[in-house]
C-alpha cells in the first residue's frame, strides 16, 4: 500500500504527462473496490474467477459509479430536509448554530470585534448570506444529480 502523498504525486504526474489524472484516479478507485470485493469473495470461500482481469475502462466505470453514489449521499446529508439529515448535520457541527459560533469566534479572536457585536454580525451573515447561498447551491446540486 502506498502513502497518500505518493498517491497524489502519481496523480499529478499523470496530469503532467498529458494523461487525464481524473480518469487515472477513477481507475485507482475502481481497482481498490474490485480488490476489496475480490478479497471479500475469497474470504467467503467463493471463486475469484468472476473478477478475472479487469480493463482500465471497467475500473474507471466502477470508480465513477462509486463517486456518483458518494456525491448523492453527500447531497442528501448536506441538503436533505429530513429530521435524520438535520441531526446528522448537527452531530458533524454543520448546523446554522454551529456556523454562527464559528463566525463569532473568528470575528472576536481574528478581528477583535466585541463578543456581543460578533454574535449579531455572525447571525446576520448566516441568515442573510450563508443560508440563501447554501439553499441555491443545494437546488443547483440536486438538479445536476437528476
Amino acid at each position: 500500500m502506498i502513502s497518500t502523498a505518493e498517491f497524489v504525486a502519481q496523480a499529478d504526474a499523470k496530469d503532467e504527462d498529458g494523461m487525464n489524472g481524473d480518469l487515472w484516479l477513477l481507475e485507482q478507485l475502481g481497482d481498490t473496490a474490485l480488490g476489496f470485493a475480490q478479497t471479500t469473495e475469497i474470504a467467503q470461500g467463493e471463486s475469484s474467477a468472476s473478477f478475472g482481469t479487469r480493463s482500465g475502462e471497467d475500473k474507471v466505470a466502477i470508480g465513477s459509479r462509486i463517486l456518483k453514489r458518494v456525491e448523492r449521499e453527500l447531497n442528501v446529508l448536506l441538503c436533505g430536509d429530513g429530521d435524520e439529515e438535520r441531526e446528522d448535520r448537527e452531530r458533524l457541527g454543520l448546523s446554522g448554530d454551529a456556523l454562527i459560533g464559528i463566525i463569532t469566534t473568528a470575528l472576536t479572536t481574528g478581528l477583535s470585534v466585541g463578543p456581543q457585536a460578533s454574535a449579531i454580525i455572525a447571525a446576520l451573515l448566516v441568515r442573510r448570506l450563508v443560508q440563501p447561498t447554501t439553499d441555491e447551491l443545494c437546488v443547483y446540486w440536486g438538479e445536476r444529480l437528476r
